[in-house]
């Protein structure tokens, strides 16, 4: 009997190969195991954490009118690579302008122009271990509009952070974010998922497993989960306001494994 969950054309392969074995799908069975950390595992995101926030720290000191996105990302790389971060399993992503209102997008050799804000996503990796976080910054003054949408991406954080907690639900931290959404929700592109989890991951994805904080996902929380909060607010073709925190399920809520900084920083002349 052999239990394993190869690519389609490996597993034709051993089928042929091993005629006499008994091949069993255990569908999402590892994704659920890996869900729960170990002590050394939360270790590892916590170190993780600090490089990833020394990143976004390194990022946001160059950030300025005339700056071009992969300077930023530059910035941001070589300090996370200097403090000890191995290969990443996502390169560090810098948007701005009106493609910071893009989902996936990432520098493209685009130069800062006054007013522009300015997303980052990083994600420094130690023994595999990612603890990814986002921030946001503007060149010049937040418009009305756009502190709102930050206003409204910090609240939706919160509300989910509060809401997970060990024995409730994935929907019902997904719910608690959805009702702080709601101001928003016609204006601003979400991409519906509130949380993902991570841990030991390889390129392509720092997303480690499909058990998504998500209004259709009825799976219960448990202590020591660790998951992304990737709360991106966009206005598609104008802008996106992101800050999210890598977080640590307790029994009271989830607990900040990243800390992040989460004031929408000015970048004033």
């Amino acid at each position: 009997m052999l239990r394993c969950a190869p690519q389609p054309g490996l597993l034709l392969a051993l089928k042929s190969e091993l005629s006499a074995a008994t091949f069993i799908d255990f569908g999402a069975l590892i994704d659920r195991v890996r869900l729960v950390k170990s002590p050394s595992e939360l270790t590892y995101l916590a170190e993780s954490a600090a490089i990833t926030g020394a990143g976004l720290d390194a990022a946001a000191a160059v950030i300025q009118e005339g700056a071009i996105d992969h300077e930023i990302a530059q910035a941001g790389a070589s300090s996370m690579l200097g403090a000890g971060s191995e290969f990443m399993s996502m390169q560090p992503i810098v948007t701005t302008g009106m493609r910071s209102g893009i989902i996936h997008t990432n520098h493209a050799g685009y130069a800062v122009a006054q007013g522009d804000v300015v997303f980052t996503e990083f994600g420094a990796v130690r023994k595999r271990y990612t603890a990814p976080m986002m921030r946001t910054a503007i060149v010049g003054e937040a418009s009305a509009e756009i502190r709102e949408f930050h206003g409204v991406c910090l609240s939706v954080l919160e509300a989910v952070m509060t809401a997970a907690r060990a024995g409730s639900s994935f929907a019902s931290a997904a719910r608690a974010g959805e009702a702080e959404l709601a101001p928003l929700v016609d204006r601003a592109f979400f991409s519906g998922v509130f949380g993902y989890p991570v841990g030991a991951a390889f390129p392509p994805s720092w997303v480690a497993g499909s058990m998504f904080i998500a209004a259709d996902n009825e799976a219960i929380l448990e202590e020591d989960m660790v998951f992304h909060l990737p709360i991106c607010l966009r206005k598609p073709g104008e802008f996106g306001i992101g800050f999210s925190e890598t977080v640590r399920i307790t029994a009271t809520g989830a607990e900040r494994i990243t800390a992040n900084t989460l004031s929408l920083k000015e970048i004033l002349l």
